[in-house]
């Protein structure tokens, strides 16, 4: 067995457990992608989602360092820098680095080589230069400049390292806080330099946004990547996660333990280490951990998250917060984590859109997922805020009430809509407003039947004229096919022009 750690439980953000339990299915698929790199075959591209805590970064550091002991080359980015065209300039940095240190045997491939890297440096120098420049064309040039100076050094590296059975991966963490132009350079680059070189293989990991950015049409080629959804873990393997380490001392916990820290968790992987550290300290050198030595650790760990709980609430603003007590009562009455965006913007008097940019902004306590629906992603934040902040602005509504197994709507000026069931009701707006997509996309003229249907749903889930109006407005921005209308198209009806909240999401 091997030696024992220092600390059997690690909970600090990016730490390294002792083991990744409940992410084996996306190891094997990371671990193929060296195999294939070895064995001469094209490896798939990775991008791997989920919300903060779930080890995204675990998972990317363990694969890294699989790679590097493997003798693999790694070149590490993160999107989460802030400044213009950071992560491309990241890259050609890290680039030239890596170019100095392979030495090919041939002369001709040492020439292309430090020619290269000679045409990366001065690229780089021209893009400091030009940093500072926000909207002028040298700019651009110097951005793809960049671009085909990293593209065609990254081609003679790889080539050189397949020479010795070795692969090239280009790993970025925190993917969905980069640039979408930078993003967009580097996926392409690293697509046109895979075509060529099969050692090379690139690995994203980001919060649930970052697929739904990535993968529309101008990222056609990143719907192919083998794509990775980290959930909380489940009871079985919240007990792996504590008793693994446990081992290493001769030790045990019992199924009831588990149970409690799973409960206390809610599987979330940071917080489950939490609970191990506070547990583990309660048990002292008892050979045996129980469930009192978890409810022992109880008081602790709620009084470290309700400073995490504290520090994030600070940073919103009223109507942040209305939004965060909406989404938790919406999550208590139907028990689904996911909360649609139609459901809260009728709950909260908003247009679909309007809904996701508020979550859009919210960087402290969000997740967008499946640019449809919204959910929280620091566990137990919102029972905290519903229990210590329970108060509503009388310019919003409150949260769902549970009245007779239906969720009942305060309608403004006091008037209440009538109980509606939940699930059925916004199920049908879904897949209404998906529909009506569809149409737009397409450029079709509107269906009456369809917006017949789309108008009785909006009043089964309870939203009266004033916000049927606001749910179905215009965008602020027409669409482009609206820019090409003749004039005659002018003189429509405004309600002719509207368009869907289904249309503004897409």
């Amino acid at each position: 067995m091997p030696t024992p750690p220092s600390s059997l439980y690690v909970d600090g953000a990016s730490q390294l457990p002792m083991v990744l339990a409940g992410r084996g299915e996306v190891e094997a698929s990371l671990a193929a992608v060296l195999r294939d790199i070895e064995t001469g075959r094209q490896p798939r591209h990775h991008g791997i989602v989920g919300a903060r805590g779930l080890g995204k970064t675990a998972v990317l550091n363990t694969f890294r360092r699989v790679a590097q002991d493997s003798g693999h080359s790694v070149i590490l980015l993160s999107g989460r820098r802030g400044d213009d065209e950071s992560l491309l300039g990241d890259l050609g940095h890290y680039t030239v680095e890596l170019a100095r240190k392979v030495r090919p045997f041939r002369r001709r491939a040492r020439t292309a080589l430090k020619a290269s890297v000679s045409e990366m440096t001065a690229t780089l120098k021209l893009g400091v230069v030009t940093a500072g420049i926000k909207t002028d064309p040298i700019r651009a040039a110097a951005s793809q400049s960049l671009t085909i100076a990293a593209e065609q050094t990254l081609q003679l590296v790889a080539r050189e390292l397949a020479r010795s059975g070795h692969g090239l991966l280009v790993v970025i963490d925190e993917a969905q806080a980069a640039l979408p132009s930078e993003l967009r350079r580097i996926t392409g680059l690293i697509e046109s330099v895979s075509a060529d070189s099969p050692n090379v293989a690139l690995v994203m990991a980001g919060l649930p946004e970052l697929e739904g950015a990535t993968t529309q049409s101008s990222f056609t080629f990143v719907e192919r990547y083998a794509w990775h959804h980290l959930e909380p873990l489940t009871r079985a393997e919240t007990g792996q996660a504590l008793r693994h380490p446990l081992e290493y001392q001769g030790r045990t916990i019992t199924d009831d333990a588990v149970v409690k820290a799973w409960g206390l968790s809610h599987g979330h992987p940071h917080v489950v280490q939490l609970v191990a550290r506070h547990m583990l300290n309660s048990a002292g050198s008892e050979e045996v951990v129980t469930v009192s030595h978890v409810q022992a650790a109880t008081s602790r760990v709620r009084a470290e998250m309700q400073s995490v709980y504290r520090a994030r609430w600070n940073k919103l603003d009223e109507l942040e917060k209305s939004l965060i007590r909406q989404i938790a009562a919406a999550v208590e009455e139907s028990g689904e984590r996911l909360v649609p965006f139609e459901r809260l913007a009728i709950a909260m008097d908003l247009s679909p859109r309007e809904v996701h940019d508020l979550g859009t902004r919210m960087d402290t306590v969000k997740v967008v997922s499946w640019r449809s629906a919204l959910h929280l992603d620091v566990p137990g934040i919102g029972q905290w805020a519903l229990h210590h902040h329970p108060a509503v602005s009388d310019t919003k509504v409150a949260g769902p009430q549970q009245a007779g197994g239906a969720l009942s709507i305060s309608m403004p000026g006091g008037a209440a809509a009538e109980p509606v069931e939940a699930s059925s009701d916004y199920q049908r707006l879904s897949l209404l407003i998906e529909q009506r997509a569809k149409r737009a996309e397409l450029g079709l003229g509107s269906d009456p039947a369809l917006e017949a249907a789309w108008s009785k749903a909006l009043q089964d889930a309870g939203a009266g004229s004033q916000r049927t109006q606001r749910f179905t407005r215009a965008s602020r921005r027409a669409p482009a096919h609206e820019k090409t209308q003749t004039s005659s198209a002018k003189t429509q009806s405004p309600s002719a022009k509207t368009q869907s909240p289904s249309a503004e999401l897409s």
